[in-house]
């Protein structure tokens, strides 16, 4: 704290809160009567001139508040004020810092408390003797904190770190468990990796090696590529345009092998009922339809062509109806010691997909499924899947096509349709999340 060379005659306590404040550096003129001893009968009286210095220095003197004990006189103290500031108040914040062997001393001239803001103010008045002149100045006053250095330097205890619920999980095992609890988890800890505990070199391995994977892995074309050419089906035009360009007659039944299959004997019987016998799988609505339906016209080579894939597509439903009594005979079996008999439900749709493309082929693309399950004897939504995975959309009946075949509004509402797409369209499967 700095002394002024000037004697102080007196401290004046003053309200700067106020509404009237002194002007700067204004003075005015008082008689200063001193009384002398009671047994001094004489008043002398002199002329003061009073001053009131209204300017700001970090060099004056200011009023300072301890807590407790005051500290030595020789104490020095730094005082710390702010460069730049938004507004003027805000400029007039300073902090003054001291220290002793033993304490330190934080003092500030402000308060952040919002019923202290209308603080009181110190004036300080200088005498001067030469000039009778008494001048009074504006002072800070500074509120000091007192912090010990040797509880300063103490380490803060550490803070209780809550447990997780494995970690309370073995502490009451090893505390109430046998021995092979006990093992189990100590075990356990010696065996687990944390990430901390990882060497730098060992964690760079690690993510290079992932990374190797990942770029192992094939991209989302492949995928679909690889599916496209694995699919449950026959040989398909991915790019057609037209409904009869997606599948090819010659890529489900080779050319040679329709034409040695059998149809003399149905050609040449008198009724459509003789020749429903004559077909290897008979109790069929959708082989006795189609039957009809030839047997009206002339036996053309067109006709003929259709009869052959009628009779071939009655030989798969006969192999699919009665597959688990067909026997293997003959050395074959014998050398692979009796081989089951019974189909996969993978083989069994793979067949249902070539005989359901005939089917589509003889009917011009769009047909009704519900023959086809009620012959099978197969549930009606897996037949639909199966001619959605051949491409086709199913749906329920326009309204042209149920006036054609004269079902009324209520009868059609269970009715569907399976419609080959061109290009197909295949169901795409839902990933899980």
């Amino acid at each position: 704290m700095s002394d002024s060379e000037s004697d102080v005659s007196s401290v004046i306590s003053s309200d700067t809160s106020g509404d009237s404040e002194p002007s700067e550096d204004s003075e005015q003129t008082y008689i200063n009567n001193t009384n002398g001893s009671k047994g001094k009968k004489r008043q002398l009286e002199e002329e003061v001139t009073l001053s009131v210095d209204m300017s700001e220095d970090n060099d004056g003197p200011a009023l300072a508040w301890f807590p407790g004990v005051i500290p030595p006189e020789e104490t020095e103290y730094k005082l710390y004020v702010r460069s730049e500031a938004k507004d003027a108040k805000l400029m007039k914040q300073k902090i003054l810092f001291g220290e002793t062997n033993y304490v330190e001393l934080n003092g500030v001239n402000y308060s952040e408390l919002k019923d202290m803001k209308d603080m009181y103010g110190y004036l300080v008045g200088v005498y001067d003797k030469e000039t009778s002149t008494v001048t009074l100045k504006e002072i800070p006053v500074f509120n000091f904190s007192v912090v010990v250095k040797k509880r300063k330097l103490m380490k803060k205890p550490e803070s209780s770190v809550k447990k997780s619920y494995a970690e309370a999980r073995a502490d009451l095992g090893r505390t109430f468990g046998n021995k092979k609890l006990i093992q189990r988890i100590n075990d356990a800890e010696k065996n687990a990796v944390y990430a901390d505990m990882v060497e730098a070199s060992t964690r760079d391995s690690i993510i290079q090696t992932v990374e190797d994977k990942l770029q192992m892995l094939p991209s989302t074309e492949q995928v679909n590529s690889d599916i496209d050419a694995n699919r449950n089906i026959p040989p398909y035009n991915a790019q057609a345009t037209e409904p009869a360009n997606v599948y090819k007659l010659e890529d489900i039944v080779p050319t040679n092998e329709l034409n040695m299959v059998p149809i003399k004997q149905i050609l040449d019987a008198t009724t459509s009922e003789e020749a429903l016998q004559l077909f290897p799988f008979k109790n069929s609505k959708y082989i006795t339809s189609h039957l009809l339906k030839y047997w009206n016209f002339k036996f053309d080579q067109q006709t003929r062509r259709k009869i052959q894939i009628l009779v071939y597509i009655s030989y798969l439903m006969c192999f699919s109806s009665h597959q688990k009594t067909i026997e293997r005979r003959g050395e074959v079996a014998k050398s692979l010691n009796s081989p089951p008999r019974k189909m996969t439900p993978v083989l069994q749709n793979k067949l249902y997909s070539y005989a359901f493309v005939l089917c589509l082929i003889l009917d011009e693309y769009v047909l009704d499924p519900t023959n086809l399950a009620n012959d099978l004897c197969v549930a009606k939504q897996r037949i639909n899947d199966i001619f959605k995975s051949l491409g086709c959309r199913v749906d329920k009946l326009t309204k042209e096509e149920r006036e054609t075949a004269g079902f009324t509004a209520v009868e059609a509402r269970s009715m569907k349709r399976a419609r080959l797409q061109a290009p197909p369209v295949f169901p795409v499967k839902k990933q899980k999340k």
